[in-house]
């Protein structure tokens, strides 16, 4: 009898454990072969998208006044065939909008996957950085207080992604796009560095013509005041948080102050005219804003834009559509944006 029972259990014991070992056999272990140091998670959807969060080493943002890391993190779309092939992909990167942060591209990773997984555009890498700081919003540029977010996306950022995805590091397969304070950025950036991107799109880029800058102050609270201010007038003289904010009294003190701030994100034929041989060198910057954008100083910012570009022979698009600012975002990115880096981007051959 004892022998009997201790045969039942040796036969208990052996089946439990070949379930168990079966079951830890069938566990799919994708996830965890493409983990590194600087990955804070990763992870395989049904439909073979891969959705990464990097933490990035940001040496341009060391020793900043507000005090923000000087590492960020980022947002990688990688496309289904990334892990079962050997090729380089384009790179499209994405800069959000003022009070966001790099999760904004979350907004958009289905028309992302639905264009890829449909075939209905080229495979690329798509990038969401962070532009967050303390006040909510670098404006992605270089500045005494907030650090040197500019160089931060050209320098840390892109060569980061260089260097651990298969991308094909040349400016013809990078695009730069952006909404809102990310569209002026994308503009900026792009007029800045056609040795690192060939193209812009930008979607109600915050950009104003140079005597609407009370008719913005007048639609912006006080934090995004300061944000605006520590960005294009930072002044380390000043107590916390080291800004010159115009007071508008005519004064020749004020006056300085004020040409800071008209030229931030306005003075557009001034800065077309000042980089009109790096803009040159774009392939294309498209530009999209909604007729009924509550920013109203908006629209007449992109036709200045616009008609500065064309006036000096640049490749330019101006597209409206019915809307208020963000109102479309899917819909544009989907049908236009994404498309768009398709017929423009180099992909390998």
């Amino acid at each position: 009898m004892k022998r009997l029972l201790l045969l039942f259990l040796l036969l208990t014991t052996f089946i439990i454990t070949g379930c168990s070992i079966k079951k830890t056999e069938n566990t799919p272990l994708k996830k965890l072969e493409y983990s590194s140091p600087n990955t804070e998670f990763n992870y395989l959807t049904s439909e073979n998208m891969f959705f990464i969060t990097e933490i990035i080493p940001s040496p341009s943002l060391k020793n900043n006044k507000l005090g923000d890391p000087d590492k960020q993190k980022a947002r990688i779309f990688l496309p289904p065939s990334y892990y079962k092939t050997k090729k380089r992909y384009p790179v499209v990167y994405y800069l959000h909008g003022y009070g966001s942060s790099y999760l904004e591209i979350d907004f958009y990773k289905n028309a992302y996957k639905k264009l890829v997984n449909n075939k209905k555009i080229n495979e690329f890498i798509l990038v969401g950085i962070n532009g967050k700081n303390k006040f909510d919003g670098s404006f992605y540029v270089n500045s005494q207080v907030t650090g040197n977010w500019e160089e931060y996306v050209v320098n840390d950022v892109v060569n980061y992604i260089d260097t651990k995805y298969r991308t094909i590091p040349k400016p013809g397969s990078r695009g730069l796009s952006g909404f809102s304070m990310g569209g002026f950025s994308a503009i900026n950036i792009g007029f800045h560095h056609p040795e690192t991107f060939s193209c812009v799109f930008a979607l109600s880029p915050g950009i104003f013509d140079k005597k609407d800058i009370q008719k913005v102050l007048k639609t912006w609270n006080s934090k995004m005041i300061t944000a605006y201010g520590t960005a294009f007038a930072p002044n380390l003289n000043n107590p916390y948080p080291y800004v010159d904010i115009p007071k508008f009294d005519n004064s020749n003190r004020d006056n300085v102050i004020l040409a800071k701030w008209e030229n931030g994100t306005g003075n557009l034929h001034g800065k077309v005219n000042k980089y009109l041989n790096n803009i040159s060198q774009l392939t294309e910057i498209r530009i999209e804003y909604g007729t009924k954008d509550f920013f109203d100083w908006i629209p007449d910012g992109c036709k200045q834009l616009a008609r500065s570009l064309s006036m000096n022979n640049v490749k330019n698009t101006l597209i409206t559509f019915d809307g208020n600012h963000g109102d479309k975002n899917y819909f544009i990115v989907e049908n236009h944006m994404f498309p768009f880096f398709l017929k423009m981007l180099k992909t390998e051959q």
